[in-house]
């Protein structure tokens, strides 16, 4: 129990209650134990979208800040801002537009080592006298990254030999 309050004076039998709490259902407002009920009022959070300059619609005749039970989502969602709209229902699955690894087939170089062989670079200021010349590498077609219906790819596995073996997976003719 407490000896001094907060502004200094002692304490008394009159000057500080300690005889007060909060509990989850129990007590009522008047007694020693204030009573707290479960499942309080749920607050409002979140934000408030603006339309701005900064900001667009999703679909230029719906709703700008549209509340939604269920996510919007591809394959999913047909309401798009309060409109109706199948642009969501396609997870693009073409394999037209399907896309491939990287591949590289070309690199564009600047040629340093050649312009400091030819004496172009000066030690002493650690400059080009004159700029080296760039140009773009051809390194062939990448049949790895550029896989075809016909021939979808190539296993190569070696089996106690030294030398590999590659045979190609068979070709695709689904849909």
């Amino acid at each position: 129990m407490a000896t001094k309050q907060v502004n200094g004076s002692s304490v008394t039998s009159t000057s500080t209650k300690n005889n007060r709490g909060i509990a989850i259902n129990a007590g009522s407002s008047t007694a020693k134990v204030g009573k707290l009920i479960l499942g309080v009022s749920q607050v409002n959070t979140g934000s408030i979208v603006v339309d701005r300059e900064t900001a667009d619609k999703a679909i230029s005749a719906g709703v700008f800040a549209y509340g939604t039970q269920r996510p919007i989502s591809t394959r999913l969602s047909v309401v798009i801002g309060s409109g109706s709209s199948n642009a969501l229902l396609s997870g693009a699955g073409v394999p037209s537009q399907i896309r491939s690894v990287h591949k590289i087939e070309s690199r564009r170089v600047v040629r340093k080592s050649t312009a400091m062989r030819a004496g172009y670079f000066n030690l002493l200021t650690g400059k080009f006298t004159t700029n080296p010349t760039s140009a773009t590498d051809s390194l062939g077609t990448d049949n790895a990254a550029s896989p075809t219906r016909a021939v979808p790819g190539r296993l190569v596995y070696k089996l106690g030999s030294y030398t590999p073996v590659g045979v190609n997976y068979k070709a695709k003719t689904g849909g």
